[in-house]
């Protein structure tokens, strides 16, 4: 389960959060990042996660494979909070 200083999403491409759209809790400490396979997550897997308090997060319309999908993630979280 998320807590206050935690955050946690899963990739998909129906997901109901963009990048943009992320909250960022202010005493930020954790991130948990989901990636499932090339055909997604199922639907029970994205339940559970969902009832753990992960947000389901969009990344854009193209489909990435699974071992470039957390860093590509990692790599835009970054530029989104002014990391780099």
């Amino acid at each position: 389960t998320c807590k206050p200083d935690h955050l946690g999403f899963m990739l998909s491409v129906t997901g109901n959060t963009s990048l943009k759209e992320l909250p960022i809790p202010p005493s930020l400490l954790r991130i948990t990042l989901v990636t499932g396979p090339e055909g997604g997550l199922t639907p029970e897997e994205s339940a559970i996660l969902q009832n753990a308090g992960f947000l389901s997060l969009r990344m854009g319309n193209r489909i990435l494979r699974t071992e470039t999908a957390a860093l590509a993630t990692i790599a835009a979280l970054q530029m989104h909070w002014g990391d780099f």
